[in-house]
């Protein structure tokens, strides 16, 4: 069984081979932005097209059970592939774009660094927006942190922007005020 920091590189370089646009985001993001957490899966955020899905799933297919997941009515994500790894580990998500600000934010996706692998990460500014707009107990505790932990090291002008575009700016200045 790999490490998840084996199966995160591995799935990195997966998707560059096969030139989709991806970053890592949720909980090992937190962790390479160091807020060290348990996480209990891996997410990726992706630009995939339609037509590159078959192409993505075949791809995986051979380290991967993979499956497209259409979602539903109840479904907040819908379009997401789900990977278990075959030799055991930990699930991974690839989560589809959804808008502009999704978009910008792989964009501006940083390399980190991870045991000498260069993996795409989301930039920190950009994760905490993701964090407040999901909107979960450890997704506001995971931006709290990283407000703390990157005090002073944050580009407030892109923090601020990257809240206002995921309609979070209101979150944000409460959860700066220590709400």
């Amino acid at each position: 069984m790999r490490s998840p920091i084996e199966d995160i590189a591995a799935i990195a370089a997966l998707l560059k081979s096969l030139a989709i646009p991806h970053a890592l985001i949720g909980g090992w993001a937190v962790v390479s932005w160091g807020y060290l957490r348990a996480s209990e899966d891996i997410d990726f955020l992706i630009e995939l097209p339609a037509p590159g899905r078959r192409g993505l799933l075949s791809a995986l297919s051979k380290g991967w059970n993979a499956e497209w997941i259409a979602g539903g009515q109840d479904d907040p994500i819908p379009g997401m592939i789900k990977a278990e790894p075959k030799a055991g580990g930990l699930p991974v998500d690839l989560l589809p774009t959804r808008g502009r600000a999704d978009r910008s934010a792989l964009i501006r996706a940083l390399a980190v660094t991870i045991e000498g692998a260069a993996i795409p990460v989301i930039a920190p500014e950009d994760l905490v927006a993701m964090k407040l707009a999901a909107g979960g107990g450890q997704d506001y505790e995971d931006a709290r942190r990283l407000l703390e932990i990157l005090s002073g090291k944050l580009d407030a002008a892109r923090l601020s922007a990257s809240c206002d575009e995921r309609k979070v700016g209101d979150r944000l200045k409460l959860i700066m005020r220590g709400g």
